[in-house]
């Protein structure tokens, strides 16, 4: 077996191992002109894309253009010899987006070091993207929930052996007058120190993942040192978050309790 055959047969068993392990596979000869040539591209990448590349500017065509300038400049790291790695959407002739990840790495001349080469690989993670904006999306809607909901609300997280204090929406701001803010970051140790039934609903809930209502009369807010009527509803959050929800029901108590009159005792 000549040496033409033997890189022949070496390429094909590259071929084999590189498709095996990845969506599409390729690999490309810089010329000594310094003009790049697709040797190869796995047949996966035909199948999907209905065509097969004449060359690496045939594959660039169907980057998206928002993602060009990236690949472009990263083009520029693989010549200098360095590896690179990154997300990408290539634009199929289906018209949809597809995201691949890939990895492609520099093939170096040991002798003159001069890059003769790369061989990449890209993977399909586009139902990963996808499901990444969804989650995106109904995280946002969630948020705009938390922070429009008329009902004071804070979010303890588990941390440790105890719980942190780390958001709250604009009820809750406007219920302590601005003066949550000072809290925020505190645990539930600091937070309810004098309060010890607080924080023992506080683990229960955690533990158990039921939701607790509880009734506070005259409760002390350590926030604005108000002292308030409450009723308090705890609920677990996964996968480690604590909801706390604040009903004021201070004024109301005050107008339907009985005033004692003049000759009440």
């Amino acid at each position: 077996m000549d040496e033409g055959e033997r890189r022949d047969e070496s390429l094909e068993h590259y071929r084999m191992l590189s498709e095996m392990v990845s969506d599409y596979a390729f690999r490309i000869r810089i010329g000594e002109d310094g003009v790049p040539v697709l040797e190869w591209i796995s047949d996966s990448w035909v199948r999907d894309f209905d065509y097969r590349p004449s060359g690496p500017e045939d594959i660039f065509e169907h980057v998206h253009p928002d993602d060009r300038r990236h690949v472009a400049e990263h083009w520029s790291e693989l010549l200098a010899g360095r590896p690179i790695e990154g997300e990408l959407r290539l634009l199929p002739r289906s018209g949809r987006e597809l995201w691949v990840h890939y990895r492609v790495k520099p093939i170096v001349d040991p002798e003159s070091d001069h890059v003769v080469g790369t061989y990449g690989a890209m993977q399909d993670i586009h139902d990963r993207k996808m499901a990444e904006e969804l989650w995106r999306q109904a995280e946002a809607r969630f948020r705009a929930q938390y922070q429009s909901s008329p009902i004071p609300t804070f979010t303890w997280q588990r941390v440790a052996d105890d719980f942190v204090l780390i958001d709250c929406n604009s009820a809750a701001e406007e219920f302590t007058h601005g003066a949550i803010a000072r809290w925020l970051g505190k645990t539930s140790a600091e937070v309810y120190r004098d309060r010890p039934d607080v924080q023992a609903d506080l683990e229960d809930v955690f533990a158990t993942g039921k939701t607790v209502t509880k009734d506070l009369p005259d409760y002390r807010l350590r926030s604005t040192g108000e002292t308030k009527d409450l009723i308090a509803t705890l609920a677990r959050v996964a996968p480690n978050m604590v909801m706390i929800h604040i009903l004021d029901l201070t004024e109301l108590r005050a107008r339907v309790l009985p005033v004692p009159s003049s000759g009440d005792a």
